[in-house]
């Protein structure tokens, strides 16, 4: 299984938003370890895969400006 631990200076889910992505044992994280949102209301990369038993962290958040 797969984790999200965020942090918001603005708001739930806005610019500067951080999430951190950790793996339980036996997954390894594959792709960054953390995601910022943007000013452009993006992501800063691609969601993390976990690699292993199959798990899905795809459902990360949607970024957006405020």
């Amino acid at each position: 299984m797969g984790q999200a631990s965020c942090s918001h200076l603005l708001g739930d889910f806005t610019f500067g938003s951080v999430c951190a992505f950790s793996c339980q044992k036996g997954f390894v994280l594959m792709g960054p370890k953390s995601l910022k949102c943007t000013a452009m209301g993006t992501w800063t990369g691609d969601t993390p895969q976990g690699k292993g038993k199959s798990y899905d962290l795809t459902s990360v958040w949607q970024c957006s400006v405020v």
